[in-house]
């Protein structure tokens, strides 16, 4: 009998030319930060710096295409006006980043935010525990949409980091069968590429009926991170599509506060706060994030992403027999429930998905097993032995102020939004957790080698990055196909923590 690996492994090799990316600008590496994980751990200042430069190009590259939201700003400010739904899409970051799109919307009270939703892949339980291979299925996103009762004058904005996530695919078709308004596709990556390498794309891209905007930066600062740069610049547009003006006059201005901004991000303090936080995970050690609630989806999203990035343990479940414990998670000292402290999150109740084939594993009861509430410091001391340092993230007097520890961090934020605040903390705390990563050697250069391989983009991703560092050994003498057995095989050996590049490198 052939082993259950095998099997999975030829599956995806009779599909794997519909997911082979590496031509994709959101896939290579960026030129301006190899090494970053060498500089990283002698010179903070200099990698903070070199972060935050591609922030900066990442911001002026949208600079000089932002005139292509208007049509998506208005199409969104005449779906509400006429009573409809608004409906932000994405899989992983930016099923996050739809999730923290309508969470704004009710913080801020614009008009019509009761028809505002974030739908990501999985539900709302995705947002702070990723569920495997879901974004693969595009028919999961007609059902979620359903759930949702999707009508026929509805507005899908379906947000896809690379282009050719099939549940994002799948939300932007459907919506071009049922609703009588062209849905918009928002994507990282040149057309000309993206036809070329996914036929799903492809299919998408030429057709009339869908609105595209092409949001291509570059690559990313952590080569395919594109919870990095690409989900900041689609997070940017869709905020300005529903929550500025409709000038683009005044949207320069409002994504030049954020470029100003980048030069305090890469001082002293946050240097500390890097080294502290890497020393305490270097320890064995843990971190509570204590998050003011207005900012708290942006803490969540961040720290739950950290996890398939480097392959860190996830957030446990209390209904679990833990094995392993996350290094950090939110903390919600005010909320005395797991229920009270997901609705503060979220401004709503959880919207789960309860279809019997999933077992429960994206449903409430799961879902309040994840409980970040005023019991979960004295839950994990208990369980765990020793006291968990305390990361707070507040506004004080117009001021974002970062504490741990002896460290202290302060960002001037009195003239941005709330919109634009949650941005910038985005950039904090992307260039935070990659450079504490780098610190502890959970990647190599700007190549993520401890990339968790949980879906057939990331077996492609983990397989270049292997062939990458062949040829660098001077093997080129491995197939593409060889490694791909390889990854299976290895993973079926090994720990969800163990870095499935460095392992299978080992293997040649």
């Amino acid at each position: 009998m052939q082993n259950s690996w095998f099997i999975e492994a030829q599956k995806f090799l009779t599909i794997k030319d519909q997911f082979k990316l590496g031509d994709l600008s959101t896939e290579k590496q960026n030129p301006d930060t190899i090494g970053l994980a060498q500089i990283s751990q002698t010179d903070l200042k200099l990698a903070l710096e070199t972060f935050h430069q591609v922030d900066r190009k990442a911001l002026n590259a949208f600079m000089a295409k932002k005139e292509i939201l208007l049509p998506l700003a208005t199409t969104i400010n005449d779906t509400l006006r006429d009573g409809d739904k608004v409906f932000f899409v994405g899989c992983g970051a930016t099923g996050r980043l739809a999730l923290s799109i309508e969470f704004l919307a009710h913080a801020l009270q614009i008009e019509g935010h009761e028809r505002v939703f974030g739908m990501m892949s999985g539900g709302d339980l995705a947002l702070i525990h990723s569920i495997e291979k879901f974004e693969d299925y595009p028919e999961y996103a007609h059902r979620q949409l359903q759930d949702l009762n999707f009508a026929g004058n509805d507005l899908v904005i379906a947000v896809t980091e690379g282009g050719e996530t099939p549940f994002v695919i799948g939300a932007a078709q459907y919506a071009v069968e049922h609703s009588k308004r062209k849905p918009f596709f928002m994507y990282c990556n040149p057309d000309a590429v993206l036809i070329k390498v996914a036929e799903r794309s492809k299919l998408v891209l030429e057709d009339d009926r869908i609105h595209k905007i092409n949001l291509d930066i570059g690559p990313m600062a952590l080569s395919g991170s594109t919870r990095l740069q690409a989900t900041t610049i689609q997070m940017l547009a869709c905020s300005l599509a529903l929550f500025s003006s409709k000038q683009s006059t005044q949207w320069e201005s409002q994504v030049q506060q954020l470029i100003d901004i980048l030069p305090s991000l890469t001082n002293d303090d946050f240097c500390e706060l890097i080294e502290i936080e890497s020393d305490i995970y270097h320890k064995g050690e843990s971190v509570l994030y204590k998050v003011e609630p207005s900012l708290a989806i942006a803490v969540m999203t961040d720290t739950t992403e950290r996890a398939p990035t480097f392959s860190l343990a996830a957030f446990e479940n209390r209904q679990d027999q833990i094995q392993k414990w996350s290094w950090c998670y939110l903390y919600d000292e005010d909320s005395t429930t797991a229920e009270m402290a997901w609705e503060k999150l979220l401004l709503r109740t959880p919207r789960t998905l309860e279809w019997p084939e999933l077992e429960g594993i994206a449903g409430a009861k799961r879902l309040y097993g994840f409980d970040f509430s005023h019991s979960l410091r004295d839950f994990r001391e208990k369980k765990l032995g020793f006291t968990q340092h305390l990361a707070v993230i507040e506004m004080t007097h117009q001021q974002l102020a970062m504490r741990l520890g002896r460290g202290k961090a302060v960002c001037d934020m009195t003239k941005l939004q709330l919109w634009q605040r949650h941005l910038v903390l985005k950039m904090i705390l992307n260039a935070h957790s990659t450079l504490v990563m780098g610190r502890l050697q959970r990647y190599q250069s700007n190549i993520m080698t401890y990339v968790k391989a949980s879906n057939n983009k990331l077996i492609d991703r983990a397989t270049r990055y292997i062939l990458l560092l062949l040829k660098e050994k001077g093997r080129e003498d491995i197939s593409y196909d060889e490694v791909v057995m390889k990854i299976y095989e290895v993973k079926s050996q090994i720990g969800p923590d163990r870095p499935i590049v460095l392992e299978v490198l080992k293997q040649f």
